[in-house]
């Protein structure tokens, strides 16, 4: 049952597994209610205007519209909504095109649900979570060489 000081959340999530545990570990945490658990951002988009979550939880990789180009009209729908990916995708493609999609944080699926819970709460306190591989990604982009004509793609196929 949902209560005035409970703060809203929406999971989007093609793997019916991942999609149950997520809503899971969401349900069980004081605070959080899940809204709204859906296989696609379609189905997302549709609902979001009668939902009003304040965090949206988004896998990438969803069959027709991704999860970034979700995140992309998510915030134009509702600016006040945070998202944060959650995913396997852990290369730095994916993850600066979900944060310049409007992301406000970026987890792998490989975390627990403690720490899901940790980032729902940073998130609304007004941080960034990101799980610490994809920091060390974020923050080693800019302490590349300036001048270094390559660009991050280019050094990540050389990487490789």
């Amino acid at each position: 049952m949902q209560n005035h000081t409970e703060v809203g959340i929406i999971i989007v999530e093609d793997n019916l597994h991942m999609r149950t545990s997520l809503i899971d570990y969401v349900s069980n945490a004081d605070g959080f209610y899940v809204i709204g658990a859906y296989s696609s951002c379609e189905e997302m988009l549709e609902n979001i205007k009668h939902k009003k979550p304040r965090v949206v939880l988004m896998d990438i990789d969803l069959e027709g519209m991704t999860g970034i180009e979700g995140v992309r009209i998510l915030k134009q729908l509702s600016p006040k909504t945070d998202a944060i990916m959650v995913t396997v995708f852990e290369n730095s493609d994916s993850v600066f095109k979900a944060l310049k999609a409007g992301a406000t944080g970026y987890l792998t699926k490989t975390i627990d649900s403690d720490y899901l819970i940790l980032a729902i709460k940073e998130c609304i306190a007004g941080g960034a979570p990101m799980s610490m591989k994809i920091a060390r990604l974020v923050t080693s982009s800019f302490n590349r060489n300036p001048n270094n004509p390559l660009s991050l793609r280019e050094i990540e196929i050389l990487s490789a």
